[in-house]
């Protein structure tokens, strides 16, 4: 019996590692199998690919076409004097990537119809009082039109007000890098690589004229163009004429830090002086009735009580 059981246990033992290899073969072979779908699949993604266009937003694929009709549509009604102004409101906002100048005032004008065909859908279908739609009309084309100039003129006070904060910091910088030994298009390069203000892009956007071709004087009077604002203009005209006359640019930008410091000081002095004039109406409108509110209120029922 002894004998038996081995032959037995032999056996099974022999057709369990058949089994197993057989097993492990079938494995193999729809591993190999679903590596070779694969690799044809990829190779299939990578000879169709994706199309260019697929790659924009979704908005821009869906509104691009009816924006360029417009777009050239307006080009041939709207004043050039006014898309020229738009161009340079653009360009002070650093909006020029984003928008150009005949789009935004093809929002400006869509919202102006969409404005009035609202006004008019309202006073179609007697949405409320006639009076309201007749408001509706009036108000809603003047909204869409001087929405979107008010938000592009506090896209550029906003931008002014930090390039005008950031303008000293950027000039320590440059100082800095003058003095390490650096030369004036170098050193402007560190800046814009190691600091993330709009004064660094405008920095850049000149150093990229001067790449093209453009003198330091000419790219810096574009600088001075371009953004309009008191300080930058400062710093170009004087590191122009300190080109111009050989002066040594460390001094002159040292100077010109000390400066933009002394006068962001002052600035800050002066808000801090508005305040108390800019506090004052909410606290005579708003804070000082509901004071008197609570302090004379609960007097009225036993002063009215003693008067009958």
């Amino acid at each position: 019996m002894v004998e038996m059981l081995a032959v037995l246990l032999m056996v099974a033992g022999v057709g369990g590692v058949l089994l197993a290899a057989a097993k492990s073969r079938q494995s193999q072979s729809q591993l190999d199998f679903l590596q070779n779908v694969r690799t044809e699949a990829e190779l299939d993604a990578r000879r169709v690919g994706v199309p260019t266009h697929l790659h924009q937003p979704f908005a821009i694929r869906v509104f691009g076409p009816t924006a360029q009709r417009i777009r050239r549509m307006l080009a041939r009604f709207y004043p050039s004097r006014d898309i020229d102004r738009l161009h340079a409101e653009l360009l002070r906002a650093g909006l020029t990537g984003w928008v150009r100048a005949e789009e935004f005032a093809a929002f400006q004008v869509s919202c102006v119809l969409m404005g009035i065909a609202i006004g008019i859908t309202s006073l179609v279908v007697h949405f409320g009082n006639p009076k309201f739609g007749m408001f509706l009309l009036l108000m809603l084309p003047i909204a869409g039109f001087a929405g979107p100039y008010y938000w592009l003129r506090r896209r550029v006070n906003t931008r002014r007000d930090v390039v005008t904060n950031d303008l000293p910091d950027v000039l320590d910088l440059l100082t800095i890098s003058v003095a390490a030994g650096l030369g004036l298009e170098q050193a402007m390069q560190v800046t814009c690589a190691h600091f993330e203000s709009p004064v660094c892009d405008e920095l850049a956007l000149t150093l990229r004229e001067m790449e093209l071709g453009l003198s330091r004087h000419d790219a810096l009077e574009n600088l001075k163009l371009r953004t309009d604002i008191e300080d930058l203009v400062t710093f170009s005209v004087v590191l122009s004429q300190a080109d111009q006359l050989g002066l040594p640019i460390g001094r002159v930008l040292q100077a010109q830090g000390d400066e933009m410091r002394d006068k962001r000081r002052q600035r800050a002095r002066e808000r801090a002086a508005k305040v108390p004039v800019k506090i004052l109406f909410p606290l005579v409108f708003c804070f000082l009735p509901a004071i008197m509110i609570l302090i004379i209120g609960p007097l009225v029922p036993p002063m009215l009580k003693a008067f009958k």
